[in-house]
């Protein structure tokens, strides 16, 4: 789950930066996600049952899947007040995974022996950090390698025998029309400004690759967790059945 989660602390921090925001600008966002993590640590600390705690990591997972598929739509307009909710869902969900998770791990280690319990939180608190970490660098490396590709398919198809390319430009040229004088300079400034565009919107693109992995990942781990606890009451249920069938057909037997 810490792998995904970088999707808020490396995705769309990175984001909106590339937008040229700064950190006067993502105020509202960063306590927004200050107030979801909170929630999600209060809900999470009032619904924790030890005997179901398989509940809240897929729920913590479909939430990150969701804000995660909604953040896979961003634009270069994208700014920090659409990003309010998806961003809210993944603090929350950030936060309730983490009792539950751990709580996990306790009852296997006490199970086990209560004297592996040191072992176990020194563990789980290194494989939290490097977890974050990692995820922070695959994220980073993803988003690096699609950047290339869109901007090499962008570039490809920006040509000047095109109309709209070429009205573009002269769009971007006339802006510099009162300060510079001459017009190969102006064409100059215009291109390096639609070059700029692209790379922008390239990384725009890199980005929604990225949140629509996390997604799908997210996704496939919600669907894990769930069926990996729901297998053995199937079963379970499955076996009782049978049973029932078999001291049915015993008693009928009996009878005749």
């Amino acid at each position: 789950i810490r792998i995904v989660l970088s999707e808020q602390t490396y995705g769309a921090v990175g984001l909106m930066t590339q937008m040229g925001l700064g950190p006067d600008q993502m105020h509202g966002l960063v306590w927004l996600i200050l107030i979801a993590t909170a929630a999600g640590s209060l809900t999470s600390a009032f619904t924790m049952n030890p005997a179901k705690l398989y509940k809240p990591i897929a729920i913590a997972l479909g939430l990150i899947a969701v804000g995660a598929f909604m953040d896979a739509h961003s634009t270069v307009l994208t700014r920090p007040g659409q990003l309010y909710f998806s961003q809210a869902l993944i603090a929350f969900a950030a936060a309730f995974f983490i009792g539950p998770a751990m709580m996990t791990g306790i009852v296997q280690v006490i199970q086990k022996g209560a004297q592996n319990l040191v072992s176990f939180i020194v563990v789980f608190g290194i494989g939290q950090n490097v977890g974050g970490l990692l995820g922070s660098a695959l994220v980073g490396t993803l988003q690096t390698v699609r950047e290339k590709f869109h901007s090499s398919q962008l570039s490809e198809s920006v040509t000047l025998g095109d109309p709209d390319v070429v009205l573009r430009l002269q769009q971007l040229s006339g802006a510099y029309a009162r300060v510079i004088g001459d017009p190969a300079l102006r064409a100059t400034q215009g291109q390096q400004l639609l070059q700029q565009q692209i790379s922008q919107q390239a990384n725009v693109l890199a980005y929604n690759d990225v949140f629509l992995l996390i997604g799908v990942f997210a996704a496939i781990g919600c669907v894990w967790v769930t069926l990996n606890h729901l297998r053995p009451r199937i079963a379970a249920r499955r076996a009782a059945r049978q049973t029932e069938a078999a001291d049915a057909a015993a008693a009928a037997s009996a009878i005749d």
